[in-house]
Parts: C-alpha cells; structure tokens; sequence
C-alpha cells in the first residue's frame, strides 16, 4: 500500500485480527484483518471495495482486555485498493466509529 500522510488525531493501537464486515444497506457480509485502532475510528483490510459514506459493523474476534468478539458500528471515510504482488486482501479501509 502507498504511503500516505497519516490524518489520525490521535495515537493508534497496533493490533491484527480476524474481522467480519457487515454493509449495513447491502447486508453483504465480508471476512477481513483488522491492523490498528484508536478511540476515534480503525483501519482494516477486506475484499470488498467499501463506498466512502458506507454504514459497516465490525465483529473482531479478539481485543486487548476482551474475552469475547466485539461489534463496532462505524461510517468508511476511505477506501483504497491495496497494490502490491502478494496481498490477502484486496482493499485498505478507513472508518470512524458511529451510530448505526
């Protein structure tokens, strides 16, 4: 993926897991890897090129402190497809936390 300028206000948490996306207007669900978080929004990769504006739950499989999945409603600011030889996933998101 390109470098680009990091807009997040605030520090973010390092952090891989197993993700499923739910489009909240499509009901589409898609698997993906969540990389980093912070209390403002995450950044996760899936197959799907998410719209920017798209409504999204989040169920990751596992967080610090967190005995079970957690589900995370959030709205995509970005999405960017990921170039490189060898991915797992196709897609970059960006996504703030919101209410669905």
């Amino acid at each position: 993926m390109p470098k680009s300028k990091d807009r997040r206000n605030l520090k973010r948490i390092a952090w891989e897991s197993g993700i499923i996306v739910k489009d909240a207007d499509s009901g589409r669900l898609h698997k993906g890897m969540l990389y980093n978080f912070n209390s403002e929004g995450l950044y996760f990769e899936c197959d799907a090129p998410l719209r920017s504006g798209s409504r999204v739950s989040v169920i990751i499989e596992k967080l610090p402190d967190a005995p079970n999945s957690e589900v995370y409603q959030a709205k995509v600011k970005w999405s960017e497809e990921i170039i490189a030889p060898v991915v797992m996933y196709h897609y970059g998101i960006g996504a703030i936390y919101s209410k669905i």
